[in-house]
This record gives C-alpha cells, structure tokens and sequence, in this order.
C-alpha cells in the first residue's frame, strides 16, 4: 500500500484516493485531483480554507472517474466489517474509510489490512506524514462513518 501524505489539512480524501490509484496504476495525484474536479470541491466547501476536503459521495465520483468501480457501505454491523475487511485481496480491492467527526469533518483513512478479529490497520495520511494507525472495529461502529470498496474495472485506461 502507498503511504500518501495529506497536502493541506483537509486533504486526507484525496490522499487515499491517490494512494490507490498508485497501487492500481494511475498516474493520478491530489495536484491533479484538485485541479480536475475543483468545480466539484468547491460546492462542496463551507469555508473557502477548507478546500480539497471531499465527503465519500464525491470520493465515489472521483473514483468511477479514474476507471475504478465502488461500492458504499454504511453497514455497521461488527460481524459484516469483519467478513469484508478479511475478503479484501489487496491485489484487486481497496477500501477507503471515511468518518464523519462531530458533523463537521471528514477524515478519510485506508484499510491496510486485518490485525486480529476486532483490530484493522490503515493508512492515515495525516498533514504531518502518512503512517500506519491501529484501529478497533468494535470502536470503529460508534463513529459516523462509510467505508467505500474499491475494484479496477477491467479494461479501463484512465
């Protein structure tokens, strides 16, 4: 997995969203995702310094247009977590994790893998360098959050 690191404070969307297009071979980077969906970004902002700061529904639309498939899902059921989380091939699938904190900010972070039934490690590509976080699947369902599930289509070239 790409350890990519957020380039504003609000970027940490667009951060996994470059970490799996390296991981899956396309050439896309925030610069460029900033630049390409800015209308998008900027309808989506309250306050002009929170630029760059994207929600799961706009990640989903940056994905499908980098040539990936995604599926949403808000299901918190514990027992449901685990069975995805576990079928995740990191080959093929990406999950992104987005937690809506407070009902003002998103922070996104992406799934590295399984380190036990209740604890995942991710991807946190915090302002002040991407790096690996523990997080308990038990304390993940009291947030807020979806996670996406991300595929390559097959044949696309974006």
């Amino acid at each position: 997995m790409q350890l990519v690191t957020q380039l504003t404070p609000f970027t940490c969307g667009l951060a996994c969203v470059e970490s799996v297009c390296a991981d899956f071979g396309v050439l896309k980077r925030q610069e460029d995702m900033l630049r390409d969906f800015r209308g998008e970004l900027l309808k989506g902002i309250v306050k002009i310094e929170h630029f760059g700061c994207i929600n799961p529904t706009l990640m989903t639309h940056i994905l499908i247009q980098y040539g990936f498939s995604v599926q949403a899902c808000r299901d918190h059921r514990p027992e449901i977590q685990q069975e995805i989380f576990e079928k995740v091939d990191p080959a093929t699938t990406a999950i992104i994790i987005s937690a809506h904190f407070k009902l003002n900010s998103h922070h996104s972070v992406r799934f590295g893998g399984m380190e036990d039934g209740d604890t995942l490690f991710a991807m946190n590509p915090t302002f002040n360098g991407a790096k690996i976080d523990k997080y308990s699947i038990s304390k993940l369902i009291t947030w807020d959050y979806e996670f996406l599930v991300i595929e390559r289509k097959e044949g696309s070239n974006v």
